[in-house]
């Protein structure tokens, strides 16, 4: 039961270490707003979350960013993110926990 609390606790502590992260990443014009994408039920049941990701990226208003949350590190995913014109900081959670934030 330690253990659990203790995976918790270091979660909950790198998940604020990904937040300073975008609060640093804040433009002058205002404060950013993140979405928040958690596809690993979606990964669970067979639908793959690259369209849904893309689609999401291309209509980000300014101002916003884009969390997307995986069992593994999604990296054909963060080259397509690139090539629209996007900026990505990944940070693994645990052995199945990916958080890959993206930036405009």
């Amino acid at each position: 039961m330690s253990e659990l609390i203790n995976n918790h606790s270091n979660r909950l502590n790198e998940l604020k270490v990904l937040l300073k992260k975008l609060n640093d990443s804040r433009s002058s014009n205002g404060v950013e707003q993140t979405i928040v994408y958690d596809a690993r039920e979606d990964l669970k049941i067979g639908i793959h979350p690259v369209d849904k990701v893309l689609s999401g990226l291309k209509s980000l208003k300014e101002g916003f960013n884009y969390l997307l949350i995986t069992p593994f590190p999604p990296v054909p995913l963060i080259l397509k993110a690139k090539e629209i014109g996007f900026s990505s900081q990944e940070n693994k959670i645990s052995e199945n926990e990916y958080h890959t934030l993206f930036l405009r």
